[in-house]
């Protein structure tokens, strides 16, 4: 098998993607047909020229995607299921795309957190306080709390009872990553609106332990725009800075 060599300019995003492309367009075209199994970790290897980190960056993304899986005992298998729906990564340097993506998130994620409200369980909750705790002991060290803001997100969405919406949070959650991260990284030089960020999951937190869908509903609207301002992605359209814009209505209701 010829050996191929990825584009490492930067132009084509990163290694991972590149390769977990490659490997989609196969699925795709048919050159790896249902059933068949995808090369192992070492012949991706070669035949890319990458590192195992990358090839396994890249099988997560197929995974997530529903293109592969992994089944005990055998190497990771094409499923069939060519019509995954994806969030390609170059499109979140796209500033309009992102506020797309973010009027998606606000969508689903205030109705997950009003679904959480009514029906979490204890273990749930549990997840829930952890990971505010977490957040909680990032914010008084000034240490990275990604993780914890992740992991919390992704506790709403399992409190629901629906295991779509914990399975579709952790896909936006491995997708949105790196503007999480951007956004936590502002926040470490900015101690008051980190503070206020904090303000904002507890505000969300305590209206799912009361039980209230409304009030959940509404804290965790103001977050996400809140969120999405952070990122310069602007609620009720660009200002002077250009900001892309998410539409909403201006009655939504704020907390």
């Amino acid at each position: 098998m010829d050996r191929i060599y990825l584009n490492r300019s930067g132009t084509a995003g990163s290694v991972p993607d590149q390769l977990a492309q490659t490997i989609r367009d196969d699925i795709v075209s048919g050159r790896l047909e249902a059933g068949a199994k995808v090369p192992s970790e070492h012949a991706l290897c070669r035949r890319y020229g990458v590192s195992r980190p990358a090839v396994r960056e890249a099988m997560a993304q197929l995974k997530q995607d529903g293109l592969i899986e992994s089944r005990r005992g055998t190497a990771a298998v094409v499923t069939g299921r060519q019509s995954a729906f994806r969030i390609e990564p170059e499109v979140l340097k796209d500033p309009s795309e992102l506020a797309q993506i973010f009027e998606l998130r606000i969508v689903f994620e205030t109705g997950s957190a009003a679904l959480a409200a009514t029906r979490h369980g204890d273990a749930a909750l549990k997840s829930m306080c952890l990971a505010f705790e977490q957040m909680e002991q990032a914010l008084a060290t000034d240490a990275d709390a990604v993780l914890p803001d992740t992991l919390f997100h992704r506790a709403i969405a399992e409190a629901t009872g629906n295991r779509y919406f914990a399975e579709f949070i952790a896909f936006l959650g491995a997708r949105l990553h790196g503007s999480i991260q951007a956004s936590r990284s502002a926040l470490r030089i900015d101690p008051a609106r980190a503070r206020a960020v904090h303000v904002e999951h507890e505000a969300i937190l305590r209206a799912i332990v009361a039980r209230d869908s409304e009030r959940a509903r509404a804290a965790m609207l103001l977050h996400l725009r809140n969120a999405a301002e952070d990122l310069g992605l602007s609620p009720h359209g660009g200002g002077a800075d250009g900001a892309a814009r998410i539409d909403l209505p201006d009655n939504c209701p704020a907390g």
